[in-house]
């Protein structure tokens, strides 16, 4: 049988079994891959020692009996007369607590030395007591647990560094940003088997100073440290489903807390002392792992395509900014590789629902330098005009991945430009100049008034009503 079939039947935690074999009370089997196999035999001396250290006799005189130096009865007779001292000395104590009750003295006028001397004139000298040993099993589960999020957080982190700012892969597309939150701790199964089958313990639980090793205290095979991975996943973790997961660890420490869990059937925890070079060590990384999340947050912003970029590519880097700027993007926002929009959407991308355009779907031109963008323009008018801006959304989304499309623009480039958009009067003829890009926008209007931060009709006829709009985009070579 194996250790934890062991623990249930004879109603002892591991430590205790442990330390009874090390001091030679049981004697296991071994198997050819080094596994401990209990048999019924070892059950039975089991529950023997347990009733004799329940008695209060001692290891080293259970050991004696097991190995013949010692005399069972008596070992039991040596019993005898400790537990009727310890009965003769309860009783005197109960006799002086009596004593002192009905003196009815309070703790200020106690003689001390009167009752003192009670005790004393009726002891006699006591045997040795016999010796008691006291395991508290190693209970960690905070390190456990910080161990295992912070290989999660590291794994993440070097993931998010290379789809990121390796390959640019933009993570506001597709399915990637799901793809990394949830793939982390499945891709952790392998690695992790393969850690500990190598090194017997993992980044993680090395900044925590924490092993796992085989019951042999050798280290994992990789069959096993994937079997342990796999099962501290489904179990443990709940494969990282929202709620579920966090049923599953919190019945996981409840469980932890009286016996061993599942998982560490095959293999055993060791803890070293964290001390104050490993806090040190686990400081380092800490920073060094904010620092990289910093720099991959930072290149997160920034487009897949930089520098001259042609319309595909420009097209591409405006898919991006939209769908990063807006809360939700359905296909027909998408712009396609030639720069037009999706037409079996009904061509409603850049048409504000405020008025009626006379070109639907009217797409960006682009004119080209040896296939690098060089201009970007759009117009477009609107009748039926009841509450409108006309530099649209798109407008605005394409002068910032514009911007954004040129080497060495960040983060701070992206806040500046944005906060000259939000200052601007796009409501009126209006120019900015950033770095490298030009913008102008042009408007025009026909029986509108403004009001706020929109156009709306000021005639009774709102088909007399019109806005036009020429908005222009400069790219200057680099």
């Amino acid at each position: 049988m194996l250790i934890r079939d062991l623990e249930r039947k004879a109603g002892l935690d591991r430590a205790t079994i442990r330390y009874y074999e090390k001091e030679g009370l049981i004697s296991p089997l071994r198997k050819e891959n080094g596994y401990r196999e209990y048999t019924d035999e070892n059950l039975s001396h089991l529950l023997k020692i347990k009733l004799l250290r329940q008695l209060g006799i001692s290891v080293d005189t259970i050991k004696g009996i097991q190995q013949g130096s010692s005399d069972f009865s008596q070992a039991l007779s040596d019993q005898i007369r400790n537990l009727d001292h310890q009965i003769k000395t309860a009783a005197r104590a109960r006799e002086v607590c009596t004593e002192l009750y009905r003196a009815n003295c309070s703790y200020a006028t106690l003689d001390a030395s009167y009752y003192l001397q009670m005790l004393s004139r009726k002891e006699s000298p006591q045997p040795k007591p016999s010796f008691r040993e006291n395991f508290r099993r190693p209970y960690h589960p905070v390190r456990r647990f910080l161990a295992r999020m912070t290989d999660y957080f590291l794994l993440e982190i070097v993931i998010k560094f290379i789809v990121i700012v390796l390959l640019r892969i933009r993570p506001f597309e597709g399915i990637v940003p799901n793809l990394i939150s949830y793939g982390v701790p499945f891709l952790m199964v392998p690695l992790e088997a393969w850690m500990l089958s190598k090194w017997g313990t993992t980044a993680g639980k090395w900044l925590y100073d924490l092993r796992v090793l085989s019951e042999d205290g050798c280290k994992l095979t990789y069959s096993d440290a994937i079997l342990r991975a796999w099962e501290v996943l489904k179990e443990g973790y709940g494969f990282g489903i929202p709620i579920w997961s966090l049923v599953r660890m919190a019945m996981s420490y409840r469980t932890y807390q009286d016996q061993e869990l599942d998982w560490d059937w095959n293999s055993e925890y060791q803890y070293g002392t964290w001390n104050k070079t490993r806090k040190t060590v686990l400081t380092a990384v800490v920073a060094c792992a904010a620092a990289l999340t910093f720099l991959v947050t930072i290149e997160a912003i920034k487009p897949k395509y930089q520098g001259n970029v042609t319309v595909p590519q420009f097209a591409s880097n405006y898919n991006f900014y939209y769908g990063l700027l807006h809360d939700q993007v359905g296909p027909e926002d998408r712009m396609r590789a030639d720069g037009t929009w999706n037409s079996e959407f009904g061509n409603s991308a850049v048409i504000y629902i405020g008025g009626e355009p006379r070109n639907p779907g009217q797409p960006f031109e682009f004119e080209t330098e040896s296939s690098c963008v060089r201009l970007i323009r759009y117009e477009n008018s609107w009748t039926n005009v009841w509450m409108m801006q006309p530099v649209t959304s798109q407008c605005q989304t394409a002068a910032i991945a514009s911007l954004m499309s040129q080497k060495g623009m960040g983060i701070y480039d992206l806040w500046r430009f944005s906060s000259e958009l939000d200052k601007a009067d796009l409501l009126d003829d209006g120019r900015i100049v950033f770095e490298n890009i030009e913008i102008q926008w042009y408007i025009d209007t026909k029986n509108c008034m403004r009001m706020g931060d929109q156009y709306i009709t000021a005639s009774a006829e709102a088909t007399e009503s019109c806005v036009s709009v020429v908005f222009e985009i400069k790219i200057h070579n680099q």
